[in-house]
């Protein structure tokens, strides 16, 4: 009896207290939150969906339109499609799973867990998350494969690369504008608990109104911790914004590369040399293991009157830059920090 009391409440109430959790983040202005309370009922919210195995029908979107046949951009471990949907234009994200189909369902299963908490948020800064869709292609055996898609708002101007190379004339009060956008953008994240992971100019989007959306938020570590997708060498990878800690753990006595709040706060320092430069960092190093050697050797990239077409950053900014991709992680300040120097 006890058994089965427990199973019925278990199936009664667990749905229950969903519902109230789900009501409770939508009420909550993160803003006003504790540091990390949004964060910790989020997170808390999506443990309870995940072990009832109950998600949103929202989060599976049956209305977009694409042609997954042409991408208009490939990058390491998914393909962009553009399509449309009765909102609008949208961006749709499909990853290339490689594993078994026991292990393409398991990062199907977790993907959906992160996707309960990408849709909660809520920032002008953050580029939102609309849901998922599914498609569907033959592999070489002519078996059927159900590939995930991740679908988001469209960026106008494309991300923050491609807007540096095809707008001229950025002048530094708006390359500040900017990084200020990002900077508070990376703290709201930090605010829900979220690390990046994977900060730089590809995955930060810029709509038509200039204003710098962060994507691809926490996938880095959904990769690392389902290696089940099929990688493609020739796009650039993550390196050039990678801190040190995590290319070589063992140098700092660390036991995994992980990131962190702190590397995210590095790789933001790297993203402070694009903006400036329209240039990854090292650029003039065509080797990755050249890349890492140097920055393991304490070296940074340098501002040069030749790479800052738009001019030099200020002597302040300048500092902050070389605080945030200090060499040991615990010298670095944390992001909020980061934005009251920017605000100042």
């Amino acid at each position: 009896m006890d058994s089965e009391t427990g199973n019925t409440t278990h199936k009664y109430a667990g749905p229950a207290l969903l519902r109230q959790l789900q009501a409770k983040i939508y009420h909550v202005d993160s803003s006003l939150a504790e540091p990390n309370l949004w964060g910790n009922a989020l997170r808390l919210y999506q443990r309870v969906a995940s072990e009832l195995d109950r998600y949103p029908r929202a989060l599976v979107l049956n209305d977009v339109e694409t042609d997954l046949a042409n991408p208009i951009f490939d990058g390491h471990y998914a393909d962009v499609f553009k399509g449309h949907s009765a909102d609008g234009d949208v961006a749709v994200k499909r990853f290339r799973l490689a594993g078994t189909s026991k292990q393409n369902l398991d990062f199907s299963k977790a993907l959906l867990a992160e996707a309960l908490v990408w849709r909660h948020l809520d920032h002008a800064n953050i580029l939102p998350f609309l849901g998922l869709m599914t498609s569907s292609e033959q592999d070489e055996h002519h078996a059927e494969l159900s590939l995930l898609c991740m679908v988001t708002p469209w960026a106008q101007n494309g991300n923050l690369r491609r807007y540096l190379d095809a707008t001229e004339g950025i002048s530094l009060s708006e390359k500040h504008s900017l990084i200020l956008g990002i900077a508070e953008g990376l703290a709201y994240l930090h605010d829900a608990g979220i690390i990046h992971g994977d900060l730089r100019g590809v995955n930060i989007m810029v709509d038509a109104n200039s204003c710098p959306r962060l994507g691809d938020y926490g996938l880095s570590q959904l990769v690392e911790a389902w290696p089940v997708l099929a990688s493609r060498k020739k796009a650039e990878g993550p390196t050039r914004w990678t801190a040190p800690e995590l290319l070589s753990p063992e140098h700092f006595d660390r036991e995994s590369s992980e990131p962190t709040y702190a590397s995210d706060v590095y790789a933001f320092a790297c993203v402070c040399y694009e903006v400036y430069t329209s240039q990854s960092p090292f650029h003039a190093l065509k080797r990755e293991a050249s890349v890492i050697f140097r920055v393991l050797d304490s070296k940074r990239p340098e501002f040069t009157v030749e790479d800052c077409a738009g001019g030099l950053p200020p002597q302040a900014m300048q500092e902050l830059i070389r605080r945030s991709w200090d060499q040991m992680p615990d010298n670095r300040p944390q992001i909020h920090e980061v934005l009251r120097r920017l605000k100042q």
